[in-house]
């Protein structure tokens, strides 16, 4: 089973251990399946503060992974769901129709690679061993950073490592792709931040993916419910503690720990998502390209991945 870097991260702080605060029910039409993530949390926010009315028939459902959004789409439970990128482009490779209708966020110095002190360029890691998830995103990222220092994957030797195994393997690799917060614990092991995601801006995204055939029947549900994540999302901008504290009826943890994980995403506005999903040259549609290229590569498509109504921004918010 492939390792999902959502699945992962706030498990770390227990989160993925509460108990769900609700399933799917089939009395409500437009079913979201959506797991712990900062950029998911807006949504709920959303939700908890009466911004997406109730006559809209809007039902997030939460699970625990993304693993599990998955598993209710193949089995029909849920309408749509949040996921990465690469999640939704392997979803279509297994026939499940998916347009992504929101951009939650575009990663920004979240994914990182670290290496160790002799390693001090990106050239340098010619020869060397690197660690990595089994993963589309950690393929991808480790391609994007190759193809910056001019290198192939068959220069270096690629050691699948989970994330959560990395910090114990500190002597078995001399670099590791990875994300927060691993990266400030490999740091303060010794390692440094050799290349992260602010080096290549937009290409790994977190999204709102909807089956096809759902949603010319949940239009006004999704404007709606789009409609209140970006209210969620300007009061997250003007009062970010006020937000996160909010957000601590939901989530196990501080304020404070919430913000922190935010940290190396940017969250697109509405203007900004309209940009991402309007036009043939989309950056979220040049990102799909690229990405699908590195995952049937690396066996993890069958074929190259289809980008027609892989976007739309008809749900967006009108005006």
């Amino acid at each position: 089973m492939l390792w999902s870097r959502r699945d992962f991260l706030w498990g770390l702080a227990g989160v993925l251990s509460f108990p769900l605060m609700g399933g799917c029910s089939k009395s409500l039409p437009c079913r979201i399946a959506a797991h712990p993530w900062p950029g998911y949390e807006l949504m709920f926010l959303a939700r908890d503060e009466g911004w997406i009315r109730e006559s809209l028939a809007v039902e997030l459902c939460e699970t625990r992974s993304a693993t599990e959004s998955l598993a209710l789409l193949r089995e029909g439970k849920a309408d749509g769901a949040a996921l990465t990128l690469d999640e939704v482009l392997r979803a279509r490779d297994e026939g499940i129709s998916l347009t992504v209708v929101l951009v939650f966020d575009v990663s920004a110095g979240a994914d990182v690679i670290m290496a160790t002190p002799k390693i001090k360029q990106l050239q340098d890691l010619k020869g060397q061993t690197v660690g990595v998830e089994k993963s589309a995103l950690g393929a991808y990222m480790l391609h994007l950073a190759l193809r910056e220092a001019n290198l192939s994957e068959a220069q270096v030797k690629v050691h699948a490592l989970p994330v959560d195994q990395q910090l114990d393997a500190c002597r078995c690799a001399d670099a590791f792709v990875t994300y927060e917060p691993v990266a400030t614990r490999l740091e303060k092991a010794g390692m440094h931040r050799l290349f992260d995601s602010r080096q290549i801006p937009a290409a790994i995204f977190d999204v709102l993916a909807v089956k096809e055939s759902v949603l010319n029947r949940h239009r006004l549900a999704l404007q709606g419910m789009t409609q209140g994540y970006f209210r969620a999302l300007e009061h997250f901008r003007r009062n970010p503690y006020d937000a996160a504290f909010r957000m601590t009826s939901r989530i196990p943890l501080s304020a404070d720990e919430i913000l922190g994980g935010f940290r190396g995403l940017d969250l697109p506005n509405l203007v900004q998502n309209r940009h991402f999903l309007s036009g043939k040259k989309s950056n979220l549609l040049q990102a799909a390209k690229k990405m699908s290229d590195v995952m049937v590569s690396a066996g993890l498509l069958n074929a190259p991945a289809s980008l027609h109504r892989l976007v739309s921004a008809t749900y967006l918010p009108r005006g």
